[in-house]
């Protein structure tokens, strides 16, 4: 309501004040109060006027700051009668320090606010009043990984306006979260325990797996399709990892916490195997000079190709490294509290450190360390490194030791020892005619002892892409080489161990990876180009382009042959990129293609034996299989080994073993009725002077096949075969029955 004072002023007004409940210590330090408020105000044509306990002034906004010091209360008014925002940035700030020297007073100890309007129609809304100490306490907080020793930098922030700490980026399974505050006069402290004492976190983004339906069977019309419930936050598809390999993006929600995943309805490349990351490094590089105008290289994120001109004559050779050196510093004086591990770790090099006296360096012989693939260091027991920390700490210079080794930006990669072999995406050009652009291509894989193990692939291996039927499947347009080439090369471990077999082919010791490509003798085609409408034509040059779009390692979805209730296992992780990382580990069960061997044969040089045949000591005999009525070699025959053992079942002895061999038409050794559409395999005869009457033709299979030789899981005639050159089948039936026995 509305009065009038004695003295005739009108009088409309509100107040109020806040206080803060408690004392403060008394401090100089620079202080602020801000207030965060809007004000409006409106213009009636009346003059108001606050209470004479106010002044009776006319100001429609009254601040008044009380502040106290040594026991007194000091005032400072602000006002004003027209609207303002002093919200967020804009709040008003009232200099506490300044305040105190205008009245000579020592330091603060309390504060209060008092606010007064008045006029018809003023709005005032606080939204705050704040304490500020304009040199601010600086806080930061830090990562210590527990499990590789690695420690992030001080990161900042403000606790009053955070309540959670976002973007921490993988954390480790094992770490120390420490917090740090600096206040105005430059004391800090470090905090690194929580809740009462826990001196660490542990993390994890492991989820549980519960499988449903965890069998497939990969014969003709069966399941292919696992079943299980996990909690991914319920998004749409996860990637999935089979035996440590990408099997894709394929595992799909079904509703809620249930997917599916399906192995497609064929067996082929796209359905059976998984695959690495990329090998492909940043740092792939050629041998062409790069000052050549007639030559160069293509740096692409998607590829790396060259481009050379048919006139120089000299092979295209590209290398890719894959390693490259690294030194890691240990704190010597966290050896007992804090693991350590070195980051993309491929092999170590050497371990040391410097004399604190002398400055000489002392090297730690293998043994005094060890480390595992990962790169994880640990001291055994016996290591000198003990007694150093306990007697001789102070020689280790800056309590430093260092760790030289060789990193690899693909160490997981080079770690998944199961690796089946390589996967190549080689580009090339476009062009066939009678031949390719290519006489030889040898793919090199070097480590770091100096070993080289190679693949080649001739002009012949590469035409049966550009055959009409298929070369649409490989035909690319890639900006800046033009129509070309990406044929997909395969190249198992077992060739590569073939190729060089004196020594050990080991993943982990690769250096890098090197292409050499040798240009055909005539390139395809002519070099003359033809213009109909000018009746001429022109010598048109070209030019050789190649290149490698990736380098990735494969794998089979299975890595055992041994069944349990006629399956064999496979390990599959479930991962969520998309929602915080979460996986999920498990096992499923495959039942193996059964893949039957039917119309078997013995032959001994080139006769078969269907009577007493002698044989000699360490000679050789060959057994000739079919598929029944399949004539096409066994699914992936061309990268697999499949094995096939000459085993005595009374002794339980394999005497010995053979790998199948398709038959073509380059073998020239095969009798003329087993030249094509038929599997071979040769065993040495057994070194034994005896009576063998229970000997067998068996195989494990491949991770993929359960091969059963005849009509059972083991072809047996338990008489065909004695040492001293007696056949005992006589009648040439190779169907498992027994046919009597010689004595």
């Amino acid at each position: 309501f509305k009065c009038l004072d004695l003295s005739g002023n009108i009088i409309l007004q509100q107040d109020f004040e806040v206080n803060y409940p408690y004392e403060f210590q008394r401090t100089s330090e620079y202080l602020f109060i801000d207030i965060d408020y809007g004000l409006v105000t409106v213009d009636d044509g009346q003059t108001y006027h606050t209470t004479p306990q106010y002044g009776s002034v006319t100001d429609k906004l009254n601040i008044i700051y009380q502040i106290k010091s040594r026991g007194t209360w000091y005032e400072s008014v602000y006002s004003t009668s027209t609207s303002e925002d002093k919200t967020g940035v804009n709040a008003r700030p009232f200099d506490i320090n300044q305040f105190l020297l205008s009245q000579q007073a020592p330091y603060f100890e309390d504060f209060r606010v008092i606010f007064v309007i008045i006029g018809d129609n003023t709005e005032l809304s606080v939204n705050s009043i704040k304490l500020r100490n304009e040199v601010e306490i600086s806080e930061y907080y830090r990562i210590t990984d527990l499990l590789s020793g690695s420690v992030s930098d001080w990161t900042k922030f403000d606790s009053s306006v955070i309540t959670k700490l976002n973007e921490l980026g993988d954390l480790p399974g094992k770490f120390i979260l420490e917090y740090k505050v600096i206040e105005p006069s430059g004391n800090e402290a470090i905090l690194s325990t929580y809740n009462s004492g826990y001196n660490y976190i542990q993390y994890s983004v492991e989820t549980p797996l519960t499988i449903i339906d965890d069998q497939i069977d990969l014969n003709p019309s069966q399941d292919r399709t696992l079943l299980f419930n996990a909690d991914f936050g319920g998004i749409s598809s996860l990637d999935v990892y089979i035996n440590g390999f990408l099997y894709g993006t394929q595992a799909i929600n079904t509703g809620g916490n249930d997917y599916s995943l399906t192995f497609g309805t064929a067996n082929d490349y796209d359905t059976l195997l998984g695959y690495s990351d990329s090998l492909l490094s940043p740092i792939i590089y050629s041998n062409l000079n790069p000052l050549n105008h007639i030559s160069w290289e293509i740096q692409n994120p998607n590829y790396f190709a060259t481009v050379k001109h048919v006139l120089i004559d000299d092979d295209i050779t590209i290398i890719n490294p894959l390693t490259y050196n690294a030194t890691l510093e240990m704190d010597f004086a966290n050896i007992y509290t804090r693991g350590f591990i070195l980051s993309d770790f491929v092999r170590i090099k050497e371990v040391y450190y410097y004399n604190s006296t002398n400055l000489n360096k002392t090297t730690l012989s293998f043994g005094e360390y060890v480390v595992d693939n990962d790169g994880h260091i640990t001291w055994p027991s016996e290591s000198r490194i003990h007694n150093y920390y306990t007697n001789r700490f102070n020689e280790v210079k800056d309590s430093v030791i260092y760790f030289d080794y060789y990193a690899s930006d693909f160490s997981s990669q080079l770690g998944l020892s199961n690796a089946d072999g390589f996967k190549i995406d080689f580009i090339m050009p476009s062009v066939y005619y009678e031949h390719t652009t290519i006489d030889k291509l040898i793919v090199s894989f070097n480590d770091f002892i100096g070993n080289a193990f190679t693949k080649t692939f001739f002009d012949l291996d590469l035409r049966e892409y550009f055959m009409d039927a298929v070369k649409a499947n490989y035909e690319q347009d890639i900006f800046g080489l033009g129509k070309m080439m990406v044929i997909p090369l395969y190249i198992p471990l077992k060739d590569l161990l073939f190729s060089n077999q004196d020594e050990v082919f080991e993943l982990h010791l690769l250096e890098s990876i090197s292409f050499t490509i040798s240009d055909s003798p005539l390139w395809p085609g002519s070099f003359f180009q033809t213009f109909e409408q000018g009746d001429y034509s022109v010598l048109n040059l070209p030019y050789q382009r190649v290149g490698i779009q990736d380098i990735k390692l494969y794998n089979l979805i299975s890595d055992s042959v041994d069944e349990v209730k006629g399956f064999v296992k496979a390990n599959i992780e479930l991962r969520a990129p998309s929602y915080y990382g979460f996986y999920a580990k498990g096992e499923f069960n495959i039942k193996r293609i059964t893949t039957i061997l039917t119309d078997i044969a013995v032959f001994y040089e080139g006769q078969q034996i269907t009577g007493p045949t002698d044989v000699q000591y360490s000679d050789f005999i060959d057994v000739y299989f079919k598929q029944g009525a399949i004539l096409i070699p066994i699914l992936f025959d061309e990268i697999l080994n499949i094995p096939v053992s000459l085993y005595d079942s009374i002794n339980a002895e394999v005497l010995s073993t053979s790998n199948l061999y398709w038959i073509t038409k380059d073998n020239h050794i095969s009798p003329d009725e087993y030249i094509s559409e038929y599997y071979y395999a040769r065993f040495e005869v057994p070194k034994a002077i005896q009576l063998l009457n229970s000997l067998t033709l068996s195989s494990s299979g491949t991770p993929i096949h359960n091969i059963i030789i005849g009509e059972k899981d083991t072809w047996k005639e338990s008489s065909w075969y004695k040492l001293d050159g007696n056949a005992l089948d006589s009648s040439g039936n190779n169907d498992g029955t027994e046919v009597g026995t010689i004595t």
